[in-house]
């Protein structure tokens, strides 16, 4: 049944007022063009081929870029394109024709009053790879804020626009030979501004191919729910603990619980875990009728179309419908037990190396029996070798010579169904009827991203991604709250909210940064925008980076001022808020904004100054019921050296004269370097084995070896100073297990600024992890380095050829798979594959130059820290206390510090000794002390904390909750 749910519901958009179709077909002007016309807008055709103009009727304004007016229709043949040199115009049809071309098309122009349907109702052309239409540049820049906007939709799954809808400066659609050229169809939407998103409901409206969603797409925004913040569980919640799970999801105020399959409901087939649901599906709606009598809303989050290998469409009979990355032939018969397989086609390409991050599979398909090698000769004689007979439960059997054998494919460590089948279709009707029966609210499709893999065409993945989403919505019986780990076109229609993105390992703050960025870019689409996900990581060594309160304080002022959800995967759960300090203080603090958040709006001027990024506010109350925003700022200095626990440096004050709080955290310490246990990284003894040198244009370099040391020059001939880079790399032979190590290595600096990069990475093994480590070379002379955290706030204050400068990022953008090698990726330390030796901020006209001392791995281990001091001005500030690695002392007034241990928790209250410190406005002089034993080096990050003036918070009560009524 074909879910239209326009009438009879408590969702209806009964207030959508149609426009009437008045506008009639234009008469041709002149026999040299032709034009079309809707109530806002009129275009004009040449019968040359080119678009003449697009004038908003209000202004008479004439939107098309004069110097790039386009052709109307293009063809694409050997991957060269030809633009219609000839247009025919008869009444609403158009038939376009391209020179010498045995090639032509014709249109169909309809006028529906407000806006314009363009079908391809005829085409020839065999050859032809794509046909594009009707390619119109305009002058608009495709922002919210222009007076006029113009989009095109396309109606149907075989139509590719590349633009999301919403307001667009090209407009373009494509249809691929694959998909087949007659019968693609797209709407042109042109207006004022103001009144795109409720021409774009007609246009949806009025299409059958099209999934009319109320809270979806063009009616996304004004559905409450979409604005709602949620929980991810990982595969715990069930009939044992759901209350718990109620308890938990209102601690943090949130209305939202998302089931993330897997663990819970297996992926693919969505069968229930006995374990959990032994009642099965019953079992689930169970759970979610206690969530739903509660006021929470389910979510169904699945990993689209992948299917996991116990499902009974791969065990013990293989479903037909299973894709194929590559195809082979048995060259001689296999018996059943034999564990190699040997194939007449070259098998050169063939990789053993699988991962999350690799579409890639060792699993083979020979009738029915599925084999998993782990080994390949890739000289004659071909074949597969080291295999497993008769897995995933399929059974050893004999194969005769000429067999085909086929490389299933693979995505996230599941098997993929082709985009084509019959199981494709199968996996949609599954999704729907598990939503349908356990009465789920919200379906996330996750891993959508992974559709590359369903089609070997490329070019349409888009198609495959959308058809899967568009099969399992004509499927349910109620709206669905949709989001998706993809976004195109199509997947727009169905989708609620938008940009939940992933939580960071490392720099928070900028990635927050870079998150609200994206989000800004992304609010032309008119859908609500994410902030998350996000998670609380406690003290784990090297990595993840802890989280404290001030990085989700960050985190909720922009979601505060943005009105953006949220969406939590890590560090809250049932045990979790019932045991940890840390939970429960981070979930009072999130609960206290996300109710300002849901039932207040907050003054604009307010709400701009928290928006800003790089602005942190901290909230708080400041009498009885009364709360005020200040402006706070945290400045990290790290104390590192061979065998020394004191530093000074110079911490700039901004605002006035205060007692600051402090923050010191004891880190990891290091043994010494070049003693027993530590391991040569490189001693540059090996030249040749630096194979990768590069360096940006405008940037020159050499890079030499002479004792045991190199010697890296860089000079910055034209290049801006924070993007002056060079690189030198190399892979090791074999994978270097850095569990528990760091780096410590000699440098020898010019004191020009220049700085250091030593980056270690995962790459060609599946991941695409990479772990920066930055040296400021503002020294002369050599000095003793050491590395042991990835880099975190500072990755993006330079222009790296994989990370955008974040400086950069408003003007030139910055991709999410930027965020997520940078940010999000955990380093796997236990498979170092290769080392880059980088520099960058080379001062314009000037050559840098550094030396390098053989790079070692050295062993990590806890330190204890003893009677830590702060000096500021002369006055000393004593905490009489041992403070291992992943402790912290918090100081916020002589009557209020306290010690926390490596979960966040409290260990102990500490009264500081000596006098209360002072910060001056501009620089001040500060010093830290403290006692270490060994020979080992004592490290820690002290934060100094200032604030600002408070703002009042003045609040009015918003209009609606992010709640369904």
């Amino acid at each position: 049944m074909k879910c239209l749910f326009l009438s009879g519901s408590s969702h209806c958009l009964v207030w959508l007022v149609f426009f009437s179709l008045t506008a009639t077909a234009s008469e041709i002007p002149a026999s040299d063009s032709a034009s079309f016309q809707t109530k806002y807008m009129k275009w004009a055709i040449g019968t040359n081929g080119k678009n003449i103009s697009l004038i908003d009727k209000s202004s008479g304004r004439d939107f098309i870029d004069k110097n790039e007016p386009g052709a109307f229709a293009e063809v694409v043949i050997n991957s060269k394109t030809y633009p219609a040199t000839a247009l025919q115009f008869h009444g609403q049809k158009i038939e376009a024709s391209f020179g010498s071309l045995d090639v032509s098309a014709v249109f169909q122009v309809e006028e529906k009053g407000d806006y314009l349907t363009i079908e391809t109702i005829d085409f020839k052309g065999s050859v032809v790879e794509e046909l594009h239409f009707p390619n119109i540049s305009l002058t608009l820049t495709g922002k919210m804020d222009e007076p006029f906007g113009c989009c095109l939709l396309s109606l149907n799954l075989q139509t590719d626009v590349q633009e999301l809808p919403g307001p667009s400066r090209y407009l373009n659609a494509i249809a691929y030979n694959s998909l087949g050229f007659t019968g693609t169809k797209v709407a042109m939407a042109s207006c004022p501004q103001t009144q795109l998103r409720t021409l774009i409901q007609e246009i949806v409206l009025a299409s059958d191919e099209l999934p009319h969603s109320p809270l979806g797409g063009p009616w996304a925004k004004d559905a409450p729910i979409n604005y709602g913040s949620y929980l991810i569980d990982t595969g715990t919640i069930s009939l044992s603990n759901v209350d718990e799970w109620v308890q938990l999801s209102k601690s943090l105020g949130f209305e939202q619980i998302d089931f993330h399959t897997g663990q819970n409901l297996r992926f693919g087939d969505l069968a229930p875990n006995p374990k959990m649901y032994p009642n099965g599906l019953a079992d689930v709606k169970t759970v979610i009728d206690r969530l739903h009598a509660a006021g929470i809303k389910a979510g169904l989050h699945t990993y689209a179309q992948f299917i996991n290998k116990d499902t009974p469409w791969v065990t013990p009979i293989p479903d037909p419908g299973l894709a194929k990355k590559a195809a082979f032939t048995l060259a001689q018969a296999l018996p059943a037990e034999s564990t190699e397989v040997y194939v007449e086609e070259s098998t050169e390409n063939v990789s053993v190396i699988t991962g999350f991050q690799v579409r890639n599979s060792v699993t083979l398909q020979i009738d029915n029996e599925l084999i998993v090698f782990s080994d390949v000769s890739k000289t004659p004689p071909y074949a597969f070798n080291k295999c497993e007979r008769g897995a995933c439960g399929t059974s050893p059997v004999s194969h005769a010579a000429g067999t085909p054998v086929y490389q299933l494919a693979e995505v996230f460590g599941l098997f993929v169904p082709d985009g084509d089948s019959e199981l494709a279709v199968k996996v949609a009707e599954r999704t729907a009827e598990v939503y349908n029966k356990c009465g789920f609210d919200m379906i996330y499709l996750d891993a959508l991203d992974g559709s590359d893999a369903v089609t070997k065409d490329h070019r349409v993945i888009w198609h495959y991604s959308a058809k899967f989403a568009f099969d399992i919505w004509k499927r349910l019986e109620r709206p669905a709250l949709m989001e998706m780990s993809a976004m195109t076109h199509h997947l727009w229609y169905l989708r609620s909210r938008a940009n939940a993105g992933d939580m960071a390992a490392r720099g928070y703050k900028p990635f927050i940064d870079w998150h609200t960025l994206w989000n800004e870019e992304a609010a032309k689409s008119m859908l609500p925008q994410q902030l998350g996900w996000w998670g609380a990581y406690t003290w784990n060594g090297i990595q993840p980076e802890r989280s404290f309160p001030d990085d989700f304080e960050y985190l909720l002022c922009k979601s505060l001022a943005n009105d953006n959800g949220l969406s939590m995967l890590a560090g809250f759960n049932t045990d979790l808020i019932q045991t940890s300090y840390n939970s429960q203080r981070l979930a009072a603090l999130i609960k206290r904004y996300e109710t300002i958040r849901r039932t207040s709006e907050l003054p604009e001027k307010l709400r701009e100054a928290l928006s800003v990024r790089g602005a942190e506010y901290t909230l708080e109350e400041c009498g009885a019921g009364e709360l005020q925003f200040r402006p706070i700022t945290y400045s990290k200095h790290k104390i590192t050296g061979m065998d020394s626990a004191s530093d000074q440096w110079t911490e700039k004050n901004p605002y006035g004269k205060q007692n600051p709080r402090i923050r010191i955290e004891a880190l990891l310490g290091l043994e010494a370097y070049d003693t027993p246990g530590c391991v040569v990284l490189e001693d540059f003894s090996s030249p040749e084995s630096f194979t990768r040198k590069e360096s940006r244009e405008g940037v020159a370099s050499t890079f030499s070896i002479n004792e045991r040391q190199c010697d890296f020059a860089v000079s910055n001939l034209s290049a801006e100073t924070d993007g002056a880079w060079a690189v030198v790399g190399k892979t090791f032979a074999a994978p270097i297990n850095m569990n528990n190590m760091a780096l410590g290595l000699w440098v020898q600096g010019d004191g020009k600024g220049q700085v250091l990069n030593i980056q270690l990475a995962n790459e060609g093994l599946g991941y695409l992890s990479k772990s920066d480590h930055y040296i400021k070379a503002d020294f002369i002379g050599w000095k003793y380095i050491e590395l042991v955290e990835p880099e975190s706030d500072h990755i993006a204050d330079y222009d790296w050829p994989y990370c955008r400068r974040r400086s950069d990022w408003e003007t030139k953008g910055f991709s999410m798979m930027d965020a997520y090698t940078n940010y999000h990726f955990h380093v796997y330390y236990n498979k170092i594959a290769s080392m880059h030796i980088w520099m960058n901020n080379v001062p314009q006209n000037e050559t840098a130059k550094c030396s390098i001392g053989p790079i070692e791995a050295i062993p990590t281990r806890k330190i204890m820290l003893k009677k830590p001091s702060i000096t500021i001005g002369g006055k000393k500030l004593l905490f009489d206390t041992e403070l291992e690695s992943g402790c912290y002392i918090e100081f916020v007034s002589m009557k209020d510090c306290k010690v926390y241990g490596p979960e966040g928790e409290i260990i102990k209250e500490l009264t500081p000794q000596g006098d209360e410190l002072t910060i001056l406005p501009g620089e001040n002089s500060v010093q830290f002390d403290a006692e270490a034993e060994g020979t080992y080096s004592a490290r820690a990050q002290v934060t100094l904390i200032t604030l600002d003036k408070p703002i009042p918070l003045k609040l009015k009560t918003r209009v609606s909750s992010v709640s369904n009524p």
